[in-house]
């Protein structure tokens, strides 16, 4: 029987050579057209690997496919190093996957260079293809390393079932905003993050036990207070300058260690998102008193 890692190697190259299906990211269920992501999540499905069924995003990758067993390694500048079946993430921007030594599959853009718009297919034979494997201009961010499958095509460690960060943030405006379970939006729209372009945000939740047992958040305020763990803004009337969140693996021994992964928009003269931080390593995410915090997000990775 073939092992999950070669029927996700042979999916992805069979809808390479594949013109009917082309690059359309408004239209990527695979019927016909794909984008980057949905490419990976419909070729690991079918593969047998227990990935949502939902067709996620970059940045919900890591969370998704680590929670059906996948290693995630940063990247460390070698492409030569990476077994065929596994994937090459950027976070924010695109993935490939490696379908042998040195060589990628995947989804990248339209007939037109754009990321919709284009006719269904293949127009160019480049659309959906293989290519060498190459550095992204924006940098890979992680190596996905699929879990080693047993002679039977079982893997060899189960899928892992983690609970994700569940929140969700409070504006003036809109009051409590849809939660977000991970990066995804339980709301049912396509942001990744929480909040609401250019609305402050005063307050977040965090359903209990998303965190895992002993993980926390605590809210620091453009008032000057830091607020104590798992403690809301209750009344709301200083916005927040920055959060720090801290995640307890419920059972380390079994899965390995997680941390929260985390990162901040901020307002002011300079608006940005700012770097991802892991657990409270750094001081948590979020700039000054001059620049409130108009979105967040929030998952996890392997320690």
């Amino acid at each position: 029987m073939s092992s999950r890692r070669q029927l996700f190697i042979q999916y992805i190259r069979e809808w390479c050579a594949d013109p009917s299906h082309g690059y359309n990211q408004a239209a990527r269920d695979g019927d016909p057209d794909v984008d980057c992501s949905s490419f990976m999540y419909i070729a690991a499905r079918r593969a047998g690997y227990a990935i949502p069924a939902y067709n996620g995003s970059t940045w919900s990758m890591l969370s998704d496919f680590t929670a059906a067993g996948w290693h995630a390694l940063e990247f460390d500048g070698n492409l030569w190093d990476c077994e065929p079946g596994c994937i090459a993430l950027n976070v924010s921007s695109h993935t490939e996957a490696f379908v042998d030594a040195g060589r990628f599959g995947g989804a990248h853009i339209d007939e037109n260079g754009d990321v919709t718009g284009g006719t269904p297919g293949d127009q160019t034979g480049n659309e959906v293809s293989e290519c060498a494997a190459y550095v992204f201009s924006g940098g890979w961010d992680y190596i996905l390393i699929p879990p080693d499958d047993c002679e039977d095509g079982v893997p060899a460690e189960p899928a892992i079932a983690l609970p994700l960060p569940f929140y969700r943030l409070w504006t003036h405006e809109e009051e409590w905003l849809d939660w977000m379970n991970g990066l995804i939006d339980d709301g049912g729209s396509n942001d990744n993050y929480a909040g609401i372009p250019g609305h402050w945000a005063y307050d977040i939740e965090f359903q209990e036990g998303s965190l895992g047992p002993a993980g926390y958040w605590r809210l620091i305020l453009a008032d000057g207070r830091m607020l104590g763990k798992n403690e809301c803004n209750a009344d709301h009337k200083s916005h927040i300058v920055g959060i720090c969140v801290e995640y307890d693996t419920p059972d380390p021994e079994s899965t390995g260690y997680y941390k929260a992964s985390y990162q901040a928009h901020w307002l002011g003269s300079s608006p940005s998102w700012g770097k991802w931080e892991l657990d409270n390593e750094d001081g948590g995410a979020g700039k000054d008193c001059e620049s409130p915090i108009d979105m967040f997000r929030c998952t996890i990775v392997p320690a």
